[in-house]
């Protein structure tokens, strides 16, 4: 239900980033998360987590939602419309994602249909 900023090996180099297709559900599922003031958090991809850590985790999460859509928000005011633009932008800024840079383009597309975009193909 959250990712943070990612997926990591077992170096702690990111590896893919969140993938998600729908911003504003994606945000209200963390929120949700956040409401519940979990004790413990169990996900697939990360150690069990207690505590001030797991609201750590979800508040990370949500930020990087954030983030994205800020990238987002200024290339599109800077005149860039190309998905394929927008995606690099956003792994230069908030990557990398050295193989997987592909994936963050599901987030940075939400958040171009968020902004009133055209969804780009490129």
């Amino acid at each position: 239900a959250a990712l943070e900023t990612g997926i990591y090996d077992r170096e702690g180099n990111r590896l893919i980033p969140p993938r998600y297709f729908d911003a504003p559900a994606y945000q209200a599922t963390i929120r949700k998360l956040q409401t519940l003031r979990p004790e413990h958090l169990l996900t697939a991809h990360y150690p069990p987590m207690r505590g001030e850590e797991a609201l750590d985790f979800l508040d990370r999460s949500l930020r990087f939602t954030h983030q994205v859509h800020g990238v987002v928000s200024e290339g599109l005011g800077e005149g860039i419309t190309g998905l394929r633009e927008l995606t690099g932008r956003a792994d230069e800024r908030l990557g990398p994602y050295p193989e997987f840079a592909h994936e963050l383009a599901a987030g940075v597309r939400a958040h171009m249909a968020l902004l009133g975009a055209p969804a780009a193909r490129r």
